[in-house]
């Protein structure tokens, strides 16, 4: 599995939280994992009670 970029991570972020607007869910809390679960990056909205990792292209969430 390739690795990504500090760059991709954050842009995968950024099209979550646009999705979650969209869908006007509550604020997120967001983490992008490499293989290993290595961090990659994370980003928390203001408020956020919701975490959603992201990981071999899926995503998970909860509450």
């Amino acid at each position: 599995m390739s690795m990504i970029t500090l760059e991709q991570a954050n842009r995968i972020i950024a099209a979550i939280f646009a999705r979650g607007r969209e869908l006007a869910c509550r604020p997120m809390s967001v983490i992008v994992v490499e293989p290993g679960a290595k961090v990659k990056a994370f980003q928390k909205e203001d408020d956020s009670a919701m975490m959603c990792a992201l990981k071999s292209g899926r995503c998970s969430c909860s509450t």
